[in-house]
Protein backbone atom coordinates (compact mmCIF):
# COMPACT_ATOMS: atom_id res chain seq x y z
CA UNK A 1 0.00 0.00 0.00
CA UNK A 2 0.68 3.38 -0.55
CA UNK A 3 0.75 5.99 2.58
CA UNK A 4 1.64 9.34 1.46
CA UNK A 5 5.30 8.35 -0.37
CA UNK A 6 6.00 5.60 2.28
CA UNK A 7 6.27 2.65 0.14
CA UNK A 8 5.47 -0.43 2.81
CA UNK A 9 5.18 -4.53 1.47
CA UNK A 10 4.17 -6.09 4.55
CA UNK A 11 3.71 -9.60 5.94
CA UNK A 12 5.91 -11.14 2.97
CA UNK A 13 6.88 -15.02 3.47
CA UNK A 14 10.20 -15.34 4.58
CA UNK A 15 10.71 -18.87 4.17
CA UNK A 16 11.51 -18.80 0.36
CA UNK A 17 11.64 -22.61 0.66
CA UNK A 18 7.80 -22.70 2.09
CA UNK A 19 6.15 -20.72 -0.21
CA UNK A 20 5.06 -19.98 -3.87
CA UNK A 21 7.98 -18.18 -5.43
CA UNK A 22 5.52 -16.58 -8.50
CA UNK A 23 3.18 -15.20 -6.32
CA UNK A 24 5.67 -12.74 -4.51
CA UNK A 25 7.18 -12.35 -7.33
CA UNK A 26 4.34 -11.06 -9.46
CA UNK A 27 3.20 -8.77 -6.19
CA UNK A 28 6.87 -7.35 -6.34
CA UNK A 29 6.90 -6.51 -10.02
CA UNK A 30 3.66 -4.56 -9.82
CA UNK A 31 4.94 -2.84 -6.66
CA UNK A 32 7.85 -1.73 -8.27
CA UNK A 33 6.42 -1.07 -11.57
CA UNK A 34 4.15 1.60 -9.90
CA UNK A 35 7.16 2.94 -7.55
CA UNK A 36 9.24 3.28 -11.25
CA UNK A 37 6.06 4.91 -12.47
CA UNK A 38 5.79 7.29 -9.44
CA UNK A 39 9.46 8.62 -9.59
CA UNK A 40 9.83 9.37 -13.45
CA UNK A 41 6.06 10.80 -13.50
CA UNK A 42 6.41 12.62 -10.31
CA UNK A 43 5.04 16.16 -9.83
CA UNK A 44 7.67 18.69 -9.84
CA UNK A 45 5.89 20.55 -7.11
CA UNK A 46 6.65 18.01 -4.31
CA UNK A 47 9.29 17.32 -2.64
CA UNK A 48 9.77 13.65 -2.31
CA UNK A 49 9.37 10.76 -4.35
CA UNK A 50 9.56 8.28 -1.32
CA UNK A 51 10.81 7.34 1.97
CA UNK A 52 11.01 3.84 2.49
CA UNK A 53 10.30 0.46 1.17
CA UNK A 54 9.86 -1.56 4.13
CA UNK A 55 9.77 -5.51 3.25
CA UNK A 56 9.77 -8.25 5.83
CA UNK A 57 12.75 -10.52 5.58
CA UNK A 58 14.00 -9.90 2.05
CA UNK A 59 17.48 -10.01 0.77
CA UNK A 60 18.83 -6.89 -0.39
CA UNK A 61 20.50 -8.67 -3.01
CA UNK A 62 17.23 -9.99 -4.64
CA UNK A 63 15.57 -6.30 -4.21
CA UNK A 64 18.50 -4.54 -5.85
CA UNK A 65 18.35 -7.11 -8.89
CA UNK A 66 14.13 -6.95 -8.87
CA UNK A 67 14.94 -3.30 -9.08
CA UNK A 68 17.42 -3.31 -12.03
CA UNK A 69 15.31 -5.29 -14.05
CA UNK A 70 12.09 -3.08 -13.70
CA UNK A 71 14.60 0.02 -14.37
CA UNK A 72 15.91 -1.38 -17.14
CA UNK A 73 13.13 0.01 -19.76
CA UNK A 74 13.56 3.73 -17.91
CA UNK A 75 17.51 3.22 -18.56
CA UNK A 76 17.43 2.11 -21.86
CA UNK A 77 14.84 5.40 -22.61
CA UNK A 78 17.75 7.60 -21.52
CA UNK A 79 16.31 11.36 -21.90
CA UNK A 80 13.33 10.30 -19.92
CA UNK A 81 16.29 8.63 -17.13
CA UNK A 82 18.16 11.81 -17.00
CA UNK A 83 14.72 14.12 -17.02
CA UNK A 84 13.96 12.06 -13.54
CA UNK A 85 17.85 13.06 -12.29
CA UNK A 86 17.35 16.82 -13.33
CA UNK A 87 14.00 16.88 -11.75
CA UNK A 88 15.46 15.99 -8.32
CA UNK A 89 18.57 17.38 -8.28
CA UNK A 90 17.48 20.98 -6.66
CA UNK A 91 15.19 18.94 -4.42
CA UNK A 92 17.99 16.65 -3.09
CA UNK A 93 20.33 20.16 -2.16
CA UNK A 94 17.27 21.37 -0.27
CA UNK A 95 18.75 20.25 2.88
CA UNK A 96 22.73 20.68 3.20
CA UNK A 97 23.96 18.99 6.64
CA UNK A 98 20.23 16.79 6.77
CA UNK A 99 21.04 13.55 8.76
CA UNK A 100 20.51 10.58 6.13
CA UNK A 101 20.69 7.21 8.05
CA UNK A 102 17.64 6.13 10.25
CA UNK A 103 15.95 9.30 8.82
CA UNK A 104 13.34 8.27 7.23
CA UNK A 105 12.64 11.62 5.56
CA UNK A 106 15.59 12.44 3.94
CA UNK A 107 15.32 13.20 1.04
CA UNK A 108 18.44 11.14 0.27
CA UNK A 109 16.50 7.88 1.16
CA UNK A 110 15.05 6.40 -1.79
CA UNK A 111 14.76 2.99 -0.73
CA UNK A 112 15.31 1.06 2.48
CA UNK A 113 14.47 -1.77 5.21
CA UNK A 114 12.62 -1.02 7.96
CA UNK A 115 13.10 -2.93 10.72
CA UNK A 116 11.04 -3.67 13.73
CA UNK A 117 11.97 -2.07 17.46
CA UNK A 118 14.85 -3.70 18.95
CA UNK A 119 18.25 -2.75 20.53
CA UNK A 120 20.19 -5.51 19.64
CA UNK A 121 22.02 -3.83 16.65
CA UNK A 122 23.49 -1.37 19.89
CA UNK A 123 23.96 -4.22 21.74
CA UNK A 124 26.21 -5.47 19.42
CA UNK A 125 28.48 -2.54 18.17
CA UNK A 126 28.44 -0.65 21.76
CA UNK A 127 32.26 0.11 22.29
CA UNK A 128 33.24 -2.48 25.16
CA UNK A 129 33.19 -0.29 28.64
CA UNK A 130 29.24 0.71 27.93
CA UNK A 131 27.33 -0.94 29.23
CA UNK A 132 25.71 -3.81 27.19
CA UNK A 133 28.41 -3.06 24.46
CA UNK A 134 29.98 -5.93 22.54
CA UNK A 135 32.33 -3.47 20.08
CA UNK A 136 31.24 -5.83 17.15
CA UNK A 137 32.16 -3.75 13.91
CA UNK A 138 35.73 -2.49 14.12
CA UNK A 139 36.49 0.47 11.30
CA UNK A 140 39.92 0.23 9.96
CA UNK A 141 42.63 3.09 10.27
CA UNK A 142 42.18 2.07 6.44
CA UNK A 143 38.58 3.90 6.60
CA UNK A 144 39.61 6.72 8.51
CA UNK A 145 42.37 7.69 6.12
CA UNK A 146 40.00 7.53 3.91
CA UNK A 147 38.35 11.06 4.86
CA UNK A 148 39.49 14.39 3.71
CA UNK A 149 40.65 17.15 5.90
CA UNK A 150 37.68 19.82 6.88
CA UNK A 151 39.57 21.96 4.28
CA UNK A 152 39.16 18.96 1.49
CA UNK A 153 42.85 18.18 1.46
CA UNK A 154 43.13 14.47 1.07
CA UNK A 155 44.64 13.05 4.53
CA UNK A 156 48.04 12.17 4.38
CA UNK A 157 49.05 10.23 7.56
CA UNK A 158 52.95 11.45 6.04
CA UNK A 159 52.15 14.95 7.18
CA UNK A 160 52.36 16.19 10.81
CA UNK A 161 50.02 18.64 10.94
CA UNK A 162 47.68 16.00 9.38
CA UNK A 163 48.53 13.39 11.64
CA UNK A 164 47.96 15.73 14.87
CA UNK A 165 44.64 16.41 13.65
CA UNK A 166 43.78 12.60 12.99
CA UNK A 167 41.24 12.52 15.61
CA UNK A 168 39.54 15.92 16.22
CA UNK A 169 36.31 15.61 14.26
CA UNK A 170 36.27 19.49 13.38
CA UNK A 171 39.19 19.01 11.54
CA UNK A 172 37.86 16.13 9.26
CA UNK A 173 35.15 15.66 6.58
CA UNK A 174 32.20 15.75 9.16
CA UNK A 175 30.73 11.99 7.67
CA UNK A 176 33.96 10.82 9.20
CA UNK A 177 32.52 11.43 12.92
CA UNK A 178 28.74 10.37 11.82
CA UNK A 179 30.60 7.17 10.53
CA UNK A 180 33.09 5.77 13.14
CA UNK A 181 33.60 6.75 17.31
CA UNK A 182 37.25 7.53 17.77
CA UNK A 183 39.22 8.29 20.69
CA UNK A 184 37.82 11.54 22.11
CA UNK A 185 34.90 11.35 20.97
CA UNK A 186 31.66 11.96 23.10
CA UNK A 187 29.29 9.49 22.88
CA UNK A 188 25.95 8.28 25.52
CA UNK A 189 27.79 11.73 27.56
CA UNK A 190 31.09 10.40 28.04
CA UNK A 191 34.35 10.63 26.19
CA UNK A 192 35.52 7.67 23.97
CA UNK A 193 39.01 6.26 26.03
CA UNK A 194 40.21 3.53 23.11
CA UNK A 195 43.71 4.70 24.16
CA UNK A 196 46.18 1.32 25.88
CA UNK A 197 43.98 1.33 29.47
CA UNK A 198 41.60 3.53 28.47
CA UNK A 199 38.35 2.82 29.53
CA UNK A 200 37.12 1.34 25.91
CA UNK A 201 40.81 0.44 24.86
CA UNK A 202 43.22 -2.79 24.84
CA UNK A 203 44.17 -5.24 27.16
CA UNK A 204 40.71 -4.82 27.98
CA UNK A 205 39.06 -7.94 27.00
CA UNK A 206 36.74 -7.28 23.82
CA UNK A 207 38.30 -3.80 23.12
CA UNK A 208 38.47 -2.80 19.25
CA UNK A 209 42.24 -4.13 18.01
CA UNK A 210 41.91 -0.97 15.38
CA UNK A 211 41.17 1.61 18.67
CA UNK A 212 37.91 2.75 16.23
CA UNK A 213 34.09 1.65 16.91
CA UNK A 214 31.29 2.00 14.54
CA UNK A 215 28.80 4.91 15.16
CA UNK A 216 26.86 4.70 11.96
CA UNK A 217 23.50 3.72 12.20
CA UNK A 218 23.52 3.39 15.95
CA UNK A 219 20.55 4.82 17.75
CA UNK A 220 22.35 6.94 20.63
CA UNK A 221 19.68 7.35 22.69
CA UNK A 222 19.34 3.53 22.99
CA UNK A 223 20.04 2.09 26.67
CA UNK A 224 21.42 -1.10 27.44
CA UNK A 225 20.94 -0.99 30.95
CA UNK A 226 19.46 -3.91 32.99
CA UNK A 227 16.09 -2.80 33.84
CA UNK A 228 15.93 0.38 31.72
CA UNK A 229 16.34 -1.01 28.17
CA UNK A 230 15.01 1.10 25.12
CA UNK A 231 14.34 0.18 21.84
CA UNK A 232 14.26 1.79 18.51
CA UNK A 233 13.35 1.27 14.64
CA UNK A 234 16.05 1.31 12.46
CA UNK A 235 16.50 1.78 8.70
CA UNK A 236 18.74 -0.14 6.77
CA UNK A 237 19.52 2.03 3.43
CA UNK A 238 19.34 -0.06 0.14
CA UNK A 239 19.31 2.98 -2.49
CA UNK A 240 20.03 6.64 -1.58
CA UNK A 241 20.34 9.17 -4.43
CA UNK A 242 23.89 9.84 -2.92
CA UNK A 243 24.43 6.21 -4.86
CA UNK A 244 22.48 7.76 -7.74
CA UNK A 245 24.84 10.64 -7.98
CA UNK A 246 27.95 8.43 -7.47
CA UNK A 247 26.86 5.52 -10.86
CA UNK A 248 25.82 8.55 -12.84
CA UNK A 249 29.55 10.02 -12.30
CA UNK A 250 31.26 6.85 -12.47
CA UNK A 251 29.48 5.54 -15.84
CA UNK A 252 30.21 9.22 -17.54
CA UNK A 253 33.84 9.25 -16.71
CA UNK A 254 34.11 5.74 -17.73
CA UNK A 255 32.37 6.18 -20.87
CA UNK A 256 34.33 9.56 -21.63
CA UNK A 257 37.50 9.27 -19.72
CA UNK A 258 36.45 13.49 -18.75
CA UNK A 259 35.67 14.76 -15.39
CA UNK A 260 34.24 17.56 -16.74
CA UNK A 261 32.27 16.18 -19.67
CA UNK A 262 29.05 17.88 -20.68
CA UNK A 263 27.75 17.45 -23.76
CA UNK A 264 26.17 15.01 -26.45
CA UNK A 265 26.74 11.15 -26.19
CA UNK A 266 25.02 8.68 -28.71
CA UNK A 267 22.65 11.27 -28.93
CA UNK A 268 21.61 12.04 -25.22
CA UNK A 269 22.26 15.32 -23.64
CA UNK A 270 24.10 15.33 -20.01
CA UNK A 271 23.91 18.39 -18.55
CA UNK A 272 25.45 17.07 -15.13
CA UNK A 273 29.12 16.36 -15.49
CA UNK A 274 30.82 13.58 -13.45
CA UNK A 275 32.58 15.98 -11.05
CA UNK A 276 29.52 18.28 -10.48
CA UNK A 277 27.41 15.11 -9.82
CA UNK A 278 30.58 14.04 -7.26
CA UNK A 279 30.35 17.73 -5.65
CA UNK A 280 26.60 17.98 -5.15
CA UNK A 281 27.33 15.04 -3.00
CA UNK A 282 30.24 16.86 -0.63
CA UNK A 283 28.22 20.11 -0.93
CA UNK A 284 25.44 19.22 1.09
CA UNK A 285 28.05 17.69 3.85
CA UNK A 286 29.56 21.34 3.87
CA UNK A 287 32.76 20.06 2.41
CA UNK A 288 35.03 21.99 -0.66
CA UNK A 289 34.57 20.40 -4.23
CA UNK A 290 36.70 17.69 -5.27
CA UNK A 291 39.22 20.33 -7.87
CA UNK A 292 41.25 17.33 -9.23
CA UNK A 293 41.91 17.13 -13.00
CA UNK A 294 43.19 14.12 -15.14
CA UNK A 295 41.10 10.88 -15.26
CA UNK A 296 43.65 8.63 -13.40
CA UNK A 297 43.64 11.50 -10.61
CA UNK A 298 39.44 12.20 -11.00
CA UNK A 299 38.47 8.26 -10.85
CA UNK A 300 41.40 7.22 -7.50
CA UNK A 301 39.05 10.93 -5.88
CA UNK A 302 35.44 9.85 -6.80
CA UNK A 303 36.24 6.41 -6.08
CA UNK A 304 37.06 7.60 -2.25
CA UNK A 305 34.09 9.43 -2.19
CA UNK A 306 32.05 6.50 -2.56
CA UNK A 307 33.93 4.70 -0.13
CA UNK A 308 33.35 6.95 2.65
CA UNK A 309 29.66 8.38 1.67
CA UNK A 310 28.53 4.43 1.34
CA UNK A 311 30.44 3.33 3.96
CA UNK A 312 29.07 0.29 6.12
CA UNK A 313 26.14 0.09 3.42
CA UNK A 314 27.15 -2.79 1.94
CA UNK A 315 28.91 -1.37 -0.96
CA UNK A 316 32.65 -2.00 -0.99
CA UNK A 317 33.26 -5.48 -1.39
CA UNK A 318 31.27 -5.15 -4.32
CA UNK A 319 33.04 -2.43 -5.62
CA UNK A 320 36.83 -3.49 -4.46
CA UNK A 321 35.51 -7.06 -6.75
CA UNK A 322 33.98 -4.83 -9.56
CA UNK A 323 37.40 -2.51 -9.74
CA UNK A 324 39.52 -5.16 -9.32
CA UNK A 325 41.49 -3.62 -6.81
CA UNK A 326 41.50 -6.59 -3.96
CA UNK A 327 45.56 -6.07 -3.84
CA UNK A 328 45.61 -3.24 -2.20
CA UNK A 329 43.25 -4.02 0.36
CA UNK A 330 45.09 -6.91 2.14
CA UNK A 331 46.68 -4.76 5.23
CA UNK A 332 44.19 -4.00 7.53
CA UNK A 333 45.61 -1.25 10.14
CA UNK A 334 44.83 0.15 13.30
CA UNK A 335 45.95 3.08 15.51
CA UNK A 336 47.95 2.62 18.81
CA UNK A 337 47.06 5.15 20.98
CA UNK A 338 49.12 6.12 24.00
CA UNK A 339 48.03 8.48 26.58
CA UNK A 340 49.51 10.37 29.24
CA UNK A 341 48.11 12.95 31.58
CA UNK A 342 48.78 16.51 30.91
CA UNK A 343 50.03 19.22 33.52
CA UNK A 344 46.60 19.65 34.65
CA UNK A 345 46.02 16.19 35.63
CA UNK A 346 42.25 16.46 34.08
CA UNK A 347 43.41 15.76 30.16
CA UNK A 348 45.62 13.49 28.30
CA UNK A 349 48.42 14.27 25.84
CA UNK A 350 47.99 11.38 23.06
CA UNK A 351 50.82 9.96 20.97
CA UNK A 352 50.00 8.12 17.73
CA UNK A 353 51.88 4.75 16.08
CA UNK A 354 49.77 3.00 12.97
CA UNK A 355 50.17 -0.86 13.17
CA UNK A 356 49.33 -3.50 11.42
CA UNK A 357 46.13 -5.80 12.37
CA UNK A 358 45.63 -7.90 10.03
CA UNK A 359 47.18 -9.06 6.64
CA UNK A 360 44.43 -10.45 4.64
CA UNK A 361 45.43 -13.54 1.31
CA UNK A 362 43.83 -11.90 -1.95
CA UNK A 363 44.07 -14.10 -4.94
CA UNK A 364 42.83 -12.62 -8.68
CA UNK A 365 40.46 -15.37 -8.98
CA UNK A 366 38.32 -14.18 -5.63
CA UNK A 367 36.69 -11.49 -8.09
CA UNK A 368 34.45 -14.00 -9.10
CA UNK A 369 32.58 -16.30 -7.30
CA UNK A 370 33.27 -20.15 -7.88
CA UNK A 371 30.40 -21.84 -10.30
CA UNK A 372 28.49 -24.21 -7.69
CA UNK A 373 29.58 -28.38 -8.69
CA UNK A 374 25.97 -28.65 -8.62
CA UNK A 375 25.57 -26.24 -11.51
CA UNK A 376 28.18 -27.43 -13.24
CA UNK A 377 26.77 -30.98 -13.24
CA UNK A 378 23.50 -29.82 -14.19
CA UNK A 379 24.90 -28.08 -17.34
CA UNK A 380 27.97 -29.79 -18.97
CA UNK A 381 28.07 -26.39 -21.50
CA UNK A 382 29.06 -24.01 -18.51
CA UNK A 383 32.77 -23.16 -17.58
CA UNK A 384 33.87 -22.95 -14.41
CA UNK A 385 35.52 -19.16 -13.36
CA UNK A 386 39.19 -19.04 -13.71
CA UNK A 387 40.82 -19.87 -10.94
CA UNK A 388 38.45 -21.87 -10.02
CA UNK A 389 38.46 -25.22 -11.50
CA UNK A 390 40.47 -27.50 -9.00
CA UNK A 391 38.24 -26.40 -6.56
Amino acid sequence: MNIGYVWVLANYPGDAGAVDLDTPAKMLDRLFSEVINDVVNMDENKTHILNVLTLSKWEESEVRCQIATLLKPLTEDKNHYLQFMGRYLNVYQEKPGEEVINNPNSLDFIFGRWNGVSNSFESANFPIGYEGGNSGVCPSHNLVEAFDMRDGTPFDWNNPEHRNKALEPSERDPRLAQTVLMNGQTFKDKVVESFIGGMNGLPKEGASPTSYYLRKHLKEATDLTTGSATSYQHIWPLFRYAEVLLNYAEALLEATKEPDFKGTLDNVQYTVSPREAVNMIRTRVDMNAVETTGYDAFKKRLRNERRVELAFEGHRFWDIRRWMTGTSTTRIEGLSITAVKDESGEGYIYSYEKKTVQERIWEERMNYYPIQDVELFKNHNLVQNEGWESN
